[in-house]
C-alpha cells in the first residue's frame, strides 16, 4: 500500500512540475503558436497529382476533406458559412466566409454578392433580369450584387 500511494504522489508532483514548466514557458510557446497560425492560413488546398485539388474546412462535427469541384457555392451565416455541395447538402463551416475567401482567392471561386461565394466551374445559368442572378448546377439562385455585375461578364469571358 505504501509503495501505490508513494507512486501517486510522484505522478502528481510530475504534473505539478509539467504545470508550472507549461506556465513558466508560455512566453516561449506564443511565437510558435503564431507560426502554427501562418501555416493554417497558407497551406488550406491540398493538391493530389490528378488536378483533384482538396481543401480542409471546420464544421461543427469535424474537418472536413472536400475536393474543390464538389463544393457548388457557400452562403454567409452571420460569422459562420454554410457550405453547399454538388450533390446537395449542406455544411455548417465555423469560419466567416471571409475567411474562405481568402483561402481561396487564387482557385475556381468568385465572391459575387457579399452572402456569397460561388464556384465558377458550377454554373448552370447567368440571368440578366431582375438585378441579375446565376443558376447553379444544383438549381439554386444566387444573387450578384449591383458592383460586381460588370465584373461576372469579364470573369466569365463574356
Amino acid at each position: 500500500m505504501s509503495i501505490r500511494l508513494s507512486i501517486r504522489l510522484d505522478q502528481c508532483q510530475q504534473k505539478r512540475r509539467v504545470m508550472v514548466l507549461h506556465a513558466r514557458n508560455q512566453d516561449n510557446i506564443r511565437p510558435l503558436q503564431r507560426r502554427v497560425g501562418v501555416v493554417e492560413e497558407t497551406l488550406p488546398i491540398i493538391e493530389h497529382g490528378h488536378g483533384d485539388a482538396k481543401v480542409c474546412l471546420p464544421t461543427t462535427k469535424c474537418i472536413l476533406f472536400i475536393k474543390l469541384n464538389e463544393i457548388s457555392f457557400f452562403k454567409s451565416d452571420d460569422v459562420y458559412a454554410i457550405m453547399h455541395d454538388i450533390y446537395g447538402n449542406t455544411h455548417f463551416i465555423t469560419k466567416p466566409i471571409k475567411w474562405i475567401e481568402e483561402r481561396l482567392k487564387f482557385s475556381i471561386f468568385y465572391r459575387v454578392h457579399k452572402s456569397f461565394l460561388i464556384n465558377l466551374y458550377n454554373i448552370s445559368q447567368y440571368v440578366k433580369n431582375d438585378g441579375g442572378s446565376l443558376i447553379m448546377e444544383c438549381g439554386t439562385h444566387v444573387p450578384v450584387s449591383r458592383r460586381k455585375r460588370s465584373e461576372i461578364g469579364q470573369v466569365l469571358g463574356l
